[in-house]
């Protein structure tokens, strides 16, 4: 039967209880006093009567706290046991938990590696497009301040040639009037001279 510590040690207070106080001996730490101990117990047993029953029971007593030491010790060794094998276990499952953390950490940079690299594609290829974009906007916006020049130049060109036509008819007026007026002073002096 194997009992658990609180049961050794009720059991062992129980059968303690039990023995006289005359059947404890102390032995100190040294072979004369263990000797004479040894020697006094022989007299002691040989000289008192129920002795016999005494040394009995106090070899039942020693034997139930040995066998019950045994099974205490036995019951902390499965226990140690149980306890290795289980943090065993968990040591095993925290390092496959580490590898599955690593192998996801790793993933995620490879992951984050791509995306920086579609990142920067697309970064690559907008840009691209917005100076295509701004490069035909501005040939357009020359083409267009080339066309608005052309204009303005041909209406200045117009406005001048039209100013031209205006001036040299108003100069050819006045020069047809001046010729006029001195024919006519001409013609009047002449004809006072006549």
């Amino acid at each position: 039967m194997v009992l658990t510590r609180a049961q050794a040690r009720a059991q062992a207070t129980a059968q303690q209880q039990e023995i006289p106080e005359a059947a404890l001996f102390v032995v100190d730490d040294s072979d004369e006093t263990a000797v004479a101990e040894v020697v006094a117990e022989r007299s002691t047993v040989e000289l008192v009567p129920h002795a016999q029953d005494y040394l009995a029971k106090l070899e039942e007593y020693f034997l139930t706290q040995t066998q019950a030491l045994a099974e205490g010790h036995t019951f902390m060794q499965i226990q140690l046991e149980g306890q290795g094998e289980a943090q065993r276990r968990f040591h095993e499952e925290l390092m496959a938990t580490h590898a599955g953390i690593r192998e996801q950490f790793l993933r995620l940079e490879t992951m984050q590696a791509n995306v920086g690299e579609e990142i920067e594609k697309s970064v690559a290829d907008k840009l691209f497009r917005a100076l295509r974009e701004a490069h035909s906007e501005s040939q357009s916006m020359i083409a267009a301040q080339v066309d608005g020049v052309a204009r303005v130049e041909q209406q200045v060109d117009a406005k001048i040639g039209s100013g031209f036509q205006v001036l040299t008819s108003h100069i050819h007026q006045l020069v047809e009037e001046k010729i006029a007026t001195h024919q006519a002073s001409t013609m009047v002096m002449t004809t006072e001279l006549a």
